[in-house]
């Protein structure tokens, strides 16, 4: 059975889906803290168990400042995808497709008009592909992770 929520997970929780990336893109629990105050999450389970998440912060609520961003700096209808996440038994199962559709669903709900984010992955890059997301700049070696980051912006 699948279930979704838009309650942030627990510290623990997002800290054991940091394991999932290289050691140079996860945050520590000081930046996670943070992120649990001001992100907009969406869960999805599947059997009552936590798969994966999907954060976003408004874009003026971000303390990174990304070159990609800049133009929707000040926009209050804009959220930056932080992070999607799965544990690994629930990557490449298609759940990516609903979390994302769920995610833009309840962020549409909530006022937002626009969704904008890195994608790192090349299953990232289809999701995002696949729910109309419109591709930009590339950065190679994406914060020392040896990823592929691929800026996209996403109407919702």
């Amino acid at each position: 059975m699948i279930s979704f929520s838009n309650d942030m997970p627990s510290l623990y929780e997002l800290l054991k889906l940091e394991e999932e990336y290289e050691e140079s893109l996860r945050e520590d629990d000081e930046s996670l803290l943070a992120l649990m105050d001001t992100g907009r999450a969406s869960c999805i389970y599947v059997d009552g168990s936590l798969a994966g998440v999907t954060i976003g912060e408004r874009i003026g609520e971000m303390d990174k400042d990304f070159p990609d961003c800049a133009p929707y700096v000040g926009r209050h209808d804009v959220l930056y995808i932080y992070l999607t996440t799965f544990y690994k038994q629930y990557q490449n199962c298609g759940y990516g497709k609903l979390l994302t559709a769920y995610f833009m669903g309840s962020s549409r709900a909530r006022g937002f008009n626009l969704i904008i984010g890195h994608a790192t992955s090349d299953s990232m890059r289809k999701v995002r592909a696949w729910s109309g997301a419109k591709f930009g700049e590339e950065h190679l070696d994406w914060f020392g992770s040896g990823r592929r980051a691929t800026f996209y912006i996403q109407p919702i």
